[in-house]
């Protein structure tokens, strides 16, 4: 299991996330994985947002995943 550590609120909205998760998505490719699931917490500040733009779906589960 990879992980993928959180964006300090100081630096988000500068791209640092997509370029981050972008990397973790080519990595798994490479390795053969399916898909990759991620999971938050909900809230104000919550990054749900940027994962469901990002092609995420909700599962209907604490975790949500993408396939390619």
């Amino acid at each position: 299991m990879s992980k993928i550590h959180v964006i300090d609120r100081m630096h988000q909205r500068r791209g640092v996330a997509g370029l981050a998760l972008d990397q973790g998505e080519a990595a798994m490719r490479e390795k053969g994985d399916a898909a990759m699931v991620v999971s938050w917490v909900e809230g104000k500040g919550s990054p749900g947002p940027f994962y469901l733009a990002r092609g995420y779906q909700l599962t209907g589960s604490s975790s949500r995943a993408r396939r390619w």
